[in-house]
């Protein structure tokens, strides 16, 4: 058996082709599907629309940056390295290669049309290479002058953020207010006994809203 198979209690196996048709499988959403005719509630959902959609997601990045999903070593430059030649994205790849001192592991970027019969002829780029090549060219821009204009700007970023926290806090709390002086005002209005309504006011009067 593969060693990518997944043998259930029941005997039955799941590789990842089949794991991933199940992933996708719309009729876990109540939709039952005949043909081409798909009817929405048709049959009992079982999996809700949000947990669905950020597996489908989480599935689409994968297989968009595969790098992420397979790579047992981190490759700094994923999403970021870009083929000179066709001008497409760089992926990470490993490959295990025996040798009389035991398995070593190759690391190295790939252009995604390069290989087989696709048509860019870039050559593969050890990782290690790549990424010291790009940390060498970052560490040339670190000068007292860009360091000191990098912590700025973060400084400028976080206080932003801190701001808009804050705003956003204060906005929840003036709509908390709106929505208990509303509450009042509908108890005040339907309230006949005069006890009940001056305390009603009394608590209005403590929030400012009379």
């Amino acid at each position: 058996m593969n060693a990518r198979q997944i043998t259930t209690s029941k005997g039955a196996i799941f590789n990842k082709s089949s794991m991933n048709t199940l992933l996708n499988n719309r009729k876990y959403l109540g939709i039952y599907i005949y043909g081409k005719r798909e009817i929405i509630g048709g049959m009992p959902q079982i999996i809700d629309d949000d947990l669905f959609n950020k597996v489908a997601e989480k599935m689409k990045r994968n297989k968009k940056y595969p790098a992420r999903s397979r790579a047992k070593s981190p490759y700094l430059l994923t999403e970021k390295l870009y083929c000179g030649h066709c001008k497409d994205m760089m992926t990470g790849h490993c490959t295990n290669k025996s040798s009389k001192s035991g398995i070593k592991v190759y690391n190295y970027y790939k252009c995604k049309n390069s290989g087989g019969s696709k048509p860019c002829k870039k050559k593969i780029v050890g990782k290690d290479i790549i990424e010291d090549k790009v940390v060498d060219e970052c560490r040339k821009h670190l000068t007292s002058q860009n360091i000191r204009k990098i912590a700025k700007g973060v400084m400028a970023l976080v206080k932003s953020f801190d701001d808009k926290a804050e705003t956003q806090r204060l906005e929840s709390l003036l709509k908390e207010a709106r929505e208990a002086k509303e509450n009042h005002m509908v108890t005040l209005r339907a309230c006949k006994d005069d006890i009940v309504r001056d305390m009603v006011i009394e608590d209005l009067s403590r929030i400012g809203a009379v």
